[in-house]
């Protein structure tokens, strides 16, 4: 069965305005990974690997409700802080969106 070109057209500004699971926990982990070293913690080389598969781990986990939009503006908002003005490692700690990747009862913690 195929899809109709006009549902396609459609369906993509959804999927674009999102993010995947594997793309926001590659995010998330080198955010992770570069506000850890801002606070002074020294990090592993394997830092980004280990911190994806533990971002990749709550996204995908049955009891959460991943929110691709929630996700996308969750990065950008991490992205745009400076790791050094951050209040403690945390790179999520008040950012609205990261608390509704997993949906309104999820918490991405991070």
């Amino acid at each position: 069965m195929s899809r109709h070109p006009l549902i396609t057209l459609l369906l993509l500004p959804l999927v674009a305005c999102g993010m995947t699971e594997e793309r926001f926990a590659e995010n998330m982990a080198e955010l992770t990974c570069e506000a850890y070293e801002a606070c002074g913690i020294t990090v592993a080389e394997s830092c980004v690997s280990e911190t994806e598969q533990a971002w990749l781990d709550r996204v995908t986990n049955e009891g959460c409700n991943y929110d691709a939009r929630a996700a996308r503006r969750c990065t950008r908002e991490a992205e745009d802080r400076d790791p050094t003005e951050r209040e403690g490692c945390r790179i999520t700690d008040g950012i609205d969106a990261c608390q509704s990747v997993c949906g309104a009862a999820g918490d991405t913690g991070g």
